[in-house]
C-alpha cells in the first residue's frame, strides 16, 4: 500500500501503510466474509481519510492495493485451474485410448487362437 500511495503523490510513512493494510486485513478475516469483501475495502479507505487522505485518493489507493494483493491471486489460481482441468481430462482420454487399443489388441489375438 505504501508504494501504491506514493504512486498517487501522497507523502505517508511506511508505519502508517503497514497499518492500514494490516488493519483493513484483519477486519475482513473477523467479518468472517468471503476474502472480507467491502469490509476490507470500507475500513481501508476509511483510515485513510482519517489519516488526511482525500476520498478520491483513499479510494484509488484502496482498489489499487485490492486488486493487486486479492483478484491478482483469483486471477492466477482461475488459469491454474483451466490448465490443470485441461490436462486432466486430456490425460484421461489418452488412457481411454490406451486402454481400448489394449482391449482390441487382445480380442484379436483370442479370435487367432480360437481359429488354431
Amino acid at each position: 500500500m505504501y508504494f501504491v500511495l506514493e504512486g498517487f503523490g501522497v507523502d505517508v510513512t511506511v508505519l502508517l501503510s503497514t497499518f492500514v493494510y494490516s488493519f483493513s486485513t484483519l477486519m475482513g478475516a473477523v467479518s468472517l466474509i468471503p476474502g472480507g469483501l467491502i469490509v476490507v475495502e470500507g475500513s481501508s479507505t476509511g483510515l485513510l481519510i482519517l489519516a488526511g487522505i482525500s476520498k478520491g485518493v483513499a479510494a484509488s489507493a484502496t482498489i489499487v492495493t485490492r486488486f493487486c494483493t486479492l483478484w491478482f491471486a483469483v486471477l492466477v489460481g482461475l488459469i491454474a485451474l483451466f490448465v490443470i482441468r485441461h490436462k486432466t481430462i486430456r490425460d484421461a482420454k489418452q488412457e481411454r485410448t490406451t486402454s481400448r487399443n489394449l482391449s482390441l489388441g487382445k480380442s484379436a489375438e483370442h479370435l487367432t487362437n480360437l481359429k488354431e
